[in-house]
């Protein structure tokens, strides 16, 4: 079975489906790309060039290609939150409470979830978890988070791309999916602590899509995962792996790697010494790496699977427990 466990404060408990150990294949569901996303992810001859896109608001973006030999189309955006911008101080304000741990936790779910594997309970994720609620209607009991949520919704949306959050906000959520230019609207979201204990992280898992699970009411076609605050070290300390993915190098004419400006020398090299390790990426604070849950043709992209690494604890000393901390946004697809 998986299952959550209830902790020591905030926490949702749910039941899910038992995997068997040869799973019969659910039915797969196909989404219908819009014509921005899809050439966002897609469109472009150059695939592995860096590119300038432009927010709602016109400021200009640099999208970096994070290439790996599978051909998977897995992107970082930069400065979407510069650290020294007004935006990302205020962010900062509302996700650590201004260094109140204990306020933290009261503004969070401690989720910790289990499956059977071979008989025997696995955790598969553990971690401190707000949900990002976008709506217009606040009047209610949740009303307070509901405007905590929208108000981090849009300060992070003015620093992304316009043709992946163009449909962010309740009034696009009518958006027409028979139409090819349509936008995806706003699925969920939510701001992901990791604390500085060695035992919070996120084994692999796809965004939309389990064989062994029902499928999903709404599928998530893409995945934004912003880093808000990373610890320091390797990537392998906090960063987030893809297993299937291995990282694609440059070579010159005599053999010796090139130079490359999709991600940092330094991290591309961490990534190669790891061994069987599957590509690992921890974007700097403030930037954002971004990939499909579906390929073109609208079918599940098993290639997306990943998982988030722990912070080991002796990387501990920080005054605020919180070692790192991720904001996640999924766009729905709508099935055909």
């Amino acid at each position: 079975n998986k299952s959550e466990k209830k902790l020591k404060h905030n926490s949702t408990t749910i039941t899910l489906v038992s995997p068997s150990e040869e799973p019969e294949r659910t039915n797969v569901p196909i989404i219908a790309w819009g014509a921005n996303a899809k050439r966002f992810f897609w469109g472009f001859k150059e695939q592995g060039m860096d590119r300038s896109v432009s927010t709602r608001e016109g400021r200009n973006l640099n999208v970096q290609p994070i290439l790996n030999d599978q051909g998977f189309p897995l992107y970082q955006i930069k400065n979407v939150l510069p650290r020294n911008s007004p935006s990302f101080k205020r962010l900062m304000s509302f996700l650590t409470e201004d260094g109140n741990a204990n306020a933290v936790m009261s503004q969070t779910e401690e989720m910790e979830q289990h499956e059977l594997v071979r008989g025997k309970p696995q955790t598969l994720r553990r971690s401190l978890v707000s949900q990002l609620i976008y709506s217009d209607h606040d009047h209610d009991d949740a009303g307070n988070h509901r405007n905590r949520s929208r108000e981090i919704l849009n300060l992070i949306q003015k620093g992304l791309p316009k043709d992946l959050v163009g449909g962010m906000g309740s009034k696009h959520i009518g958006t027409n999916p028979t139409s090819l230019d349509h936008f995806h609207p706003y699925e969920d979201g939510s701001v992901v602590y990791y604390r500085t204990t060695g035992k919070d992280f996120y084994n692999t898992h796809h965004d939309s899509y389990d064989p062994r699970d029902p499928p999903r009411d709404r599928q998530r076609a893409y995945t934004i995962l912003l880093y808000i605050r990373s610890p320091k070290g390797s990537p392998l300390i906090g960063g987030t792996e893809f297993p299937r993915l291995t990282q694609h190098h440059h070579f010159g004419a005599h053999g010796k790697e090139k130079e490359g400006n999709d991600i940092h020398e330094k991290q591309r090299r961490e990534q190669v010494s790891s061994g069987k390790r599957g590509l690992v990426v921890k974007p700097d604070i403030g930037d954002a790496i971004v990939w499909p849950n579906f390929d073109q043709e609208g079918k599940p992209y098993m290639d997306s699977i990943h998982r988030a690494l722990s912070i080991p604890k002796s990387t501990c000393g920080q005054r605020f427990e919180m070692g790192k901390i991720v904001i996640n946004l999924w766009f729905e697809g709508f099935q055909i």
